[in-house]
């Protein structure tokens, strides 16, 4: 029977990851492709992208890898697990000894194919202290171009010690002659956060940072969401930080930011401008103002500014429907919904009935300092409870049995009056969120009055046809702090802070690990802080709190409930009281409470490696209790017919025995043009314990 299991396990495991596989000619020791222009270098990976920057930063390298060649994007790169990026054909040294520290200037074509490099990070302790370069490319010098390029959410920290700096979203400095012009052409950068706190001269712009050569062009290039922590801003804009030769032209370009270029104004550098806006004249920067290579963000992708004819309008992967939700996958994905849906003309797109979104991932919010929620509300009096650009929520979030954690919420960010706290502000009507679990959310009011505090929803509210849902959430974990005295509480609750209109439903969920410091605790509770009318229910709910509902008492809020539990009924949130949708807390992961059915409640650590040509998986599994349960561990090998097959080429399974603190390894021999994956799975519960490792050895 067990064989059974696992067979099932692995076909359900390669349905769930089917994927693209590409199989490519090896014609360059580090690239494929032969660095023409018919057949250029492909930048495929974010390794890829660092072994670029490694060659062309290398006396032994930098002139064959960095003069002449021709490189394109195959796909959209993540670089978020490179701690510090250091850039293509790095430049140091300012003026005339603007030098490389043993590479050159990037004389080459990097051709993004309408691709988008996200999440890149550069560091000052990665760069040179007199003068450094910070962006995809350092130095884009003599012939160099750069087009069709996206970069989204890059960081730099220029530090303290660098006399000049030259940091551009796209490249850092740009130095072509008068013959031989470099070109940046239709690029975008879209988040871009700068911070220096030296003496010296910054030269910092959305797309470059500064000129030094003679002549070079910028031409249909945007930049949005730019953000900078200078000493001193003159040398500071939104296309060109710093222009020493008027040679230098930018066309068609528009900006987020005050200025086009730096200097003491936006006029005073050199660099001449053709119908080109700053923000005080963005209104202008419209599609038809600026040319064939722009077109409509109808989808609000850039907060309603143009895109570039090649940029996907899509925001998130899928459509929207039931069938194909858009996806959640990051804390960054997460950030988007909620701008989305507190913006003025996009919050009635993204929070409509009938939209579905889906959680991809596990998303630890630790990075955001404060998490606005999606379809933030604000002034609980007002008839439509509903604030700023914001909208209700009355689409379908489905945490698909995923964890946000880590999320922290100020009073700072979140306004003085009626706010609402949780993933989402304010839940509307048919507004469904399900299947989500929240670990580890802080929520500080401050003496902001009638704020909305719930772990999933700050506040519901629907009409009796179209009442809002909360189904098999969790909330493990909330603390929240409040000065707001009895006259005008906060609605704290674990799962939802408060309700407004006439009907909805909580059903299988549960809140424990509540910590409350308020002045007024009389609308606190465990499952809902406060609840205006009968039409509203919880079923089959329970929380550690003293009450499940709030109010003066447990007993005079208005919500109905059915099979819920509260501290001093707890014992009794048993899995066979609770229904269905429970099941025991074998191995101790929520204090011996009824976990959900779709939570993974085993401790195991997965990992896949290679050395050799051999392939080894090795788990580790801890089970506290140390029952006779037990576990299989697994590689599969899959084809190269460019996506996964129903049925493995090659199988390897073991059994692992539920004990305690249990290794164990197996291994697989490596066929080149294979992709493996190794999984960890629970026999009993079909599901893999931790999220599947995987290796890719088709290139």
């Amino acid at each position: 029977m067990k064989k059974k299991f696992i067979l099932v396990a692995i076909c359900v495991a390669m349905v769930m990851t089917l994927m693209n596989l590409s199989i490519p000619v090896m014609a360059d020791q580090y690239f494929s492709g032969s660095g023409t222009q018919a057949d250029p270098f492909l930048i495929q990976t974010a390794a890829d992208l660092t072994q670029l920057a490694t060659l062309t930063n290398s006396s032994a390298t930098g002139t064959t890898y960095a003069v002449g060649k021709y490189y394109k994007l195959t796909a959209d790169i993540d670089m978020s697990g490179v701690s510090a990026y250091m850039p293509i054909s790095r430049a140091i040294g300012v003026g005339g000894s603007h030098t490389l520290p043993g590479g050159t200037t990037f004389k080459s074509t990097f051709d993004g194919d309408g691709h988008v490099i996200k999440n890149v990070t550069m560091t000052a302790q990665t760069l040179a202290a007199g003068g450094s370069t910070y962006g995809i490319i350092g130095w884009l010098g003599l012939d160099g171009v750069i087009k069709n390029l996206g970069v989204e959410n890059i960081t730099a920290d220029g530090g303290s010690t660098a006399t000049t700096l030259c940091i551009g979203g796209i490249v850092g400095t740009i130095g072509g002659g008068t013959a031989q012009p470099c070109a940046i052409q239709n690029c975008y950068v879209r988040g871009m956060t700068v911070t220096a706190t030296g003496n010296g001269n910054q030269f910092v712009g959305g797309i470059v940072g500064r000129t030094v050569g003679q002549k070079g062009s910028i031409d249909n290039c945007y930049a949005t969401e730019l953000s900078y922590t200078l000493p001193n801003t003159n040398y500071a804009a939104g296309i060109l930080g710093g222009c020493g030769n008027s040679a230098h032209t930018a066309s068609n370009c528009y900006t987020s930011y005050s200025k086009i270029q730096g200097w003491a104004t936006a006029t005073s550098s050199y660099m001449a401008t053709t119908n080109c806006y700053a923000s005080d004249a963005i209104a202008s920067a419209t599609p038809e103002n600026l040319g064939a290579a722009y077109k409509a963000d109808t989808t609000y992708k850039n907060s309603g500014y143009p895109l570039l004819n090649w940029e996907s309008t899509n925001i998130f992967e899928g459509s929207g429907t039931e069938a194909d939700p858009y996806l959640i996958s990051s804390a960054a994905d997460l950030r988007k919904l909620a701008r989305l849906t507190n913006t003025s003309g996009s919050n009635t797109v993204y929070t409509a009935a009938g939209l579905y979104y889906k959680l991809t991932n596990d998303i630890d919010m630790s990075k955001v300092a404060s998490f606005i929620p999606i379809s933030r509300a604000t002034n609980a009096l007002s008839a439509q409870f509903q604030g700023g650009s914001g909208s209700s929520f009355k689409a379908t979030l489905d945490g698909d049995g995923h964890v946000i954690r880590n999320v922290t919420q100020t009073a700072a960010t979140l306004g003085s009056y009626g706010s609402s706290y949780g993933i989402v502000g304010f839940l509307g009507a048919g507004g469904v969120i399900k299947n989500l679990g929240v670990e580890n959310l802080t929520a500080d009011g401050g003496a902001a009055k009638r704020v909305c505090i719930g772990g999933i929803a700050g506040a519901v509210s629907a009409g009796t046809d179209n009442p809002f849902s909360i189904q098999n959430c969790y909330v493990r974990g909330m603390t929240v702090t409040s000065t707001a005295a009895d006259a005008d509480p906060p609605y704290v609750g674990g799962i939802v802070g408060r309700t407004i209109g006439q009907s909805g439903t909580i059903t299988d969920c549960y809140a424990t690990e509540l910590s409350y410091t308020l002045s007024s605790t009389k609308c606190a509770a465990g499952i809902m802080g406060s609840c205006g009318n009968v039409g509203h229910s919880a079923a089959n709910c329970y929380t550690t709190h003293s009450k499940i509902q709030g109010n003066v008492s447990a007993t005079d809020s208005q919500m109905v409930t059915v099979n819920c539990y509260a501290n001093d009924t707890i014992t009794n949130a048993t899995p066979e009281n609770l229904g269905a949708a429970f099941k025991n807390d074998r191995f101790s992961k929520n204090g011996g409470y009824a976990l959900l059915l779709w939570e993974i409640d085993i401790d195991g650590t997965l990992s896949l490696t290679e050395a050799a040509g051999v392939l080894t998986a090795t788990a580790n599994i801890t089970n506290s209790l140390a029952d006779s349960r037990d576990f299989y561990l697994s590689i599969a090998e899959y084809s190269d017919n460019n996506a996964y097959e129903l049925t493995a080429v090659n199988v390897t399974t073991i059994m692992i025995p539920g004990a305690s603190g249990q290794t164990e390894s197996i291994t697989l021999t490596k066929n080149n043009g294979k992709y493996y994956k190794a999984y960890l799975w629970d026999s009993e519960t079909l599901i893999p314990l931790t999220s599947s490792q995987s290796l890719d050895f088709t290139s």
